[in-house]
């Protein structure tokens, strides 16, 4: 798959320093066996070296923690998609969803499930690698998952 012209390749300057993980790992007490690091000189955030994945902060900031839940992980691998290429409202839906069935007694969602309320979206027809989830049927009552951000927009941008 050719990940270059996928969008989160198209950030050409990074903003995120030694110091900012630091403060990151500290925030969110992210131990150090997770492995923080900057990505390489050339590394494409589409397609990171070895068993790393690009990794917004703003995720961190919505709920998700290091290291990645087994059920974040599964429905990653479900949906085949990085941490960081899935919008930050998907974000919220997934791990919403995840409380919203746990707090019934149910096992955790699959992405099938999940895909009964939400379809999964690129956010440009010809796919740029940045993906998310959308209400099945607007038509009808209030989506499953309510109080979603109406805009994300800052979120590409570090």
């Amino acid at each position: 798959m050719d990940h270059t012209q996928f969008a989160i390749n198209q950030v050409k300057e990074n903003r995120i320093t030694e110091a900012k993980i630091k403060q990151i790992e500290k925030d969110f007490s992210i131990p150090q066996s997770v492995g923080l690091r900057l990505p390489s000189d050339g590394e494409l955030a589409s397609d990171p070296t070895g068993c790393s994945v690009a990794f917004h902060p703003t995720f961190l900031e919505i709920g998700a923690r290091l290291a990645i839940h087994t059920y974040i992980r599964k429905v990653l691998r479900e949906i085949g998609v990085a941490p960081a290429q899935l919008n930050p409202n998907g974000w919220r839906i997934v791990i919403r969803m995840f409380a919203l069935w746990r707090s019934r007694g149910f096992p955790a969602p699959s992405f099938t499930d999940i895909g009964h309320c939400y379809s999964l979206f690129s956010h440009k027809l010809e796919g740029d690698g940045w993906w998310g989830l959308a209400c099945c049927d607007k038509q009808e009552d209030e989506p499953l998952i309510i109080g979603l951000s109406s805009s994300n927009k800052e979120w590409k941008k570090t």
